[in-house]
């Protein structure tokens, strides 16, 4: 079971990447500002989790 749980991870990271990816690339953050492009990819990541979290809870 734990291997099939692993090949699953692998096979879904390879969609996330795909369609992940280019998304998180096009992000409108401020490329000047160093700690103000973090708190925007921080954003981003958390909302990112927590909606996948809700949808899990659902």
């Amino acid at each position: 079971m734990l291997f099939s749980a692993f090949i699953f991870g692998l096979v879904g990271s390879f969609h996330c990447v795909g369609m992940c990816g280019p998304i998180a690339f096009l992000l409108p953050v401020d490329r000047e500002n160093n700690l103000k492009k973090s708190f925007q990819i921080f954003l981003y990541h958390f909302g990112r989790l927590f909606a996948y979290g809700i949808i899990g809870l659902v």
